[in-house]
């Protein structure tokens, strides 16, 4: 039906155009634009029709390419403005992570060097900051995992909250004993 509505759209308009695939005489498909133009006599009444085609399939596959790339172009944006807030996000965890063992390094060699202590409680600070300088070695390493591990496809692994708890309360002991919070918690799962 288009090749009749391109006639009565040309005789009543003077021109009609349309693009779309055609078929030559060879098979071959092609993106053509068509102009249809309605040719009068003299006196204004219509005698025939001009048609031109022309052959716009490379124009049509530089188009066709120049929406995929901007279509891929927006969906790589927007994976990168989620890994922007991811890092922005990861960088404040690090961050305060890393400072929790900084704290009770800090906190106990000050304790150390105060004058009323014994052989015992320097023992016990010095345990304490060997710990706490584990930990942060600990946390470098992971960081350093993650860093890894983050740019590869990897399966889950069972994580005991329990664990993460005791390490949160370790972590924490300096700020949790001046706040003189108790930190309980029932018996808290494994997950993925």
């Amino acid at each position: 039906g288009i090749p009749d509505r391109l006639l009565k759209e040309a005789e009543a308009e003077g021109k009609a155009t349309s693009e779309g695939w055609r078929v030559k005489k060879d098979g071959t498909r092609f993106w053509a634009n068509v102009v249809i133009t309605a040719l009068h006599s003299a006196n204004g009444e219509v005698i025939g029709f001009s048609k031109v085609t022309r052959d716009l399939t490379d124009k049509k596959a530089a188009e066709d390419a120049l929406k995929k790339n901007a279509q891929d172009l927006q969906i790589k944006n927007i994976a990168l403005e989620k890994l922007n807030t991811e890092l922005s996000s990861f960088a404040y965890v690090v961050s305060h992570d890393f400072k929790e063992p900084i704290r009770k390094i800090q906190t106990f060699a000050g304790r150390q060097l105060e004058d009323d202590k014994s052989l015992e409680q320097i023992k016990e600070f010095s345990g304490k900051i060997v710990s706490s300088a584990i930990r942060m070695q600990n946390l470098m390493e992971s960081l350093l995992s993650y860093s890894v591990i983050s740019s590869q496809a990897n399966g889950l692994e069972k994580v005991d909250l329990n664990e993460v708890l005791d390490a949160a309360k370790y972590d924490l002991e300096v700020l949790i004993n001046s706040s003189q919070v108790d930190i309980e918690a029932d018996t808290l799962p494994s997950i993925n």
